[in-house]
């Protein structure tokens, strides 16, 4: 999800940043849209979107795509496993829909008791879980007849 004010104002390529932090940004954010998004295709498109807002602020595409091509989805398993933050625990991400019904159910105690049901029925795979929250806004009426004409 991006607000609709953002104006991805990143770093500008020729500030005075020592050139590691501006692989760090690259790749960090990467990283980040991997563990975010469940789906390949979306981290694809936030992926492309991401690299072409950091060709407008003047960093060089051979640069930015030398450095992308580092972060794959395929690893997306290992990199919510790897995070000083969460200690190698799995994360397991709980999409909703933003809905208004859901706003107004106590989800958190939902999820403690998703949590605890998976630790039930396995308790060694889901020892080192660590459950979040992502919220997913509805599809809209022209993105549902996208897809259907795609199809």
């Amino acid at each position: 999800h991006q607000k609709p004010l953002n104006r991805f104002l990143y770093i500008p390529y020729h500030s005075y940043h020592p050139p590691g932090m501006v692989r760090g940004l690259v790749r960090g954010e990467l990283i980040r849209f991997a563990r975010v998004c469940s789906r390949e295709a979306d981290f694809v498109v936030r992926r492309e979107a991401f690299l072409k807002h950091l060709h407008a602020r003047g960093y060089p595409l051979r640069r930015i795509h030398e450095i992308a091509d580092s972060v794959r989805y395929a690893d997306r398993e290992q990199h919510l496993r790897d995070s000083e933050a969460n200690d190698g625990q799995f994360i397991c991400p709980w999409v909703i829909m933003s809905e208004p019904l859901a706003r107004s159910l106590d989800l958190r105690s939902l999820k403690r008791e998703l949590c605890e049901d998976l630790m039930r029925v396995n308790p060694e795979a889901f020892r080192d879980m660590r459950c979040v929250t992502a919220w997913r806004r509805p599809s809209t009426l022209s993105q549902l007849m996208s897809l259907s004409w795609q199809r």
